[in-house]
């Protein structure tokens, strides 16, 4: 009877040490993801301000990756279209089993399943945010980057929607026409 009480004992106390842990994988897994999809999105920053080539950065949810593209203009003879083809120098950013629940360019929602968000060359690269969570909706990470910032920002937890992004809220009034014009 004894030896059967310090199994049980024995048994709880390994449970109480295995079980928080394993509980917390999912946070760390969504917490890489975050990572890794920063870490794609810091690329991005840095080609945008360094290179003059046409890039854009995609998602789908059907195969749970976040992608760097190039657009890939034809010779004019030859007739055909550009296309936007996967940037071979960036490997796409795999999520894993996290699930993207919300995603904002520039504060307009993007549709979490699919989209693509272009960096134009000679203008101000749109402010980028998403929101990942775990199957269960929870262990939410936010993924950010500004439209000057060179590297995307990952906090833990999800801020509302419609709040920008830290250094989306400067206006160009040379785009908007109103160099010129005092405020």
């Amino acid at each position: 009877m004894v030896e059967m009480v310090v199994v049980v004992v024995i048994l709880g106390v390994l449970a109480m040490a295995v079980v928080p842990r394993m509980i917390s994988t999912r946070g760390r897994e969504v917490q890489a993801s975050a990572l890794r999809l920063a870490d794609l999105l810091t690329i991005a920053a840095r080609r945008d301000s360094l290179l003059s080539q046409r890039i854009a950065v995609e998602f789908d949810a059907r195969d749970g990756r976040l992608r760097l593209v190039t657009l890939v203009v034809p010779e004019p003879e030859s007739g055909a279209a550009a296309v936007w083809k996967p940037d071979a120098l960036a490997p796409a950013a795999d999520i894993g089993n996290a699930r993207v629940l919300e995603a904002w360019a520039d504060g307009s929602s993007l549709d979490p399943r699919q989209w693509r968000v272009e960096l134009p060359q000679n203008q101000m690269r749109p402010a980028i945010a998403m929101v990942l969570a775990d199957a269960g909706g929870q262990n939410l990470w936010r993924v950010d980057l500004a439209p000057r910032a060179t590297r995307a920002v990952v906090t833990a937890g999800q801020t509302p929607a419609r709040e920008g992004v830290e250094g989306s809220e400067f206006i160009d009034l040379d785009a908007n026409g109103q160099g010129v014009t005092p405020w």
